[in-house]
């Protein structure tokens, strides 16, 4: 395992992890070395993230998704599609995912959080899966409040739904 693939804080094992910007980008920057015209090589894709940016800053460059989040309250809707998009191409692709912003402080953790809530038959509540995350990313910050009590509410009755 590279040294880059060990700075990936793994919320899911296998599955999803996050990481700031700059080893989003040097990820990015080793596959993108030795791409040529052709495809990737399959020994290089099922090896490498799948790396899914959710900033709005210049960093998203070396990505393979792009879904820009602002800094501030959110609404669930928008977690909810990000949410889907990642479980879409885990189950199409099959390869891990990596959800990456600037710091890995606010963003990345506040979807790989949303996407576990969504996705994983492990935990029960979004505060469940939040809390979950920032004990395996300890640089997180908390941003729960992001998502507001009317969308949060929201959130929660669909998902009773299921």
């Amino acid at each position: 395992m590279s040294v880059e693939f060990q700075r990936i804080s793994w919320i899911i094992d296998g599955e999803l992890g996050v990481c700031n910007g700059p080893t989003a980008n040097i990820i990015g920057r080793m596959t993108n070395a030795i791409r040529t015209d052709e495809e990737l090589p399959p020994s290089v894709l099922n090896t490498r993230p799948y790396l899914v940016c959710v900033t709005n800053s210049d960093i998203w460059k070396y990505s393979d998704l792009y879904l820009p989040l602002p800094r501030g309250p959110v609404p669930h809707e928008i977690l909810e599609q990000i949410a889907e998009a990642i479980h879409t191409i885990r189950q199409l692709t099959g390869r891990k995912i990596v959800v990456h912003c600037d710091a890995a402080r606010e963003r990345s953790p506040l979807v790989a959080a949303y996407y576990m809530w969504a996705f994983s038959k492990n935990v029960s509540s979004f505060d469940e899966a939040y809390k979950f995350v920032r004990n395996r990313h300890t640089d997180t910050w908390d941003v729960s409040g992001w998502i507001t009590n009317s969308s949060y509410d929201g959130a929660l009755a669909r998902m009773a739904k299921c």
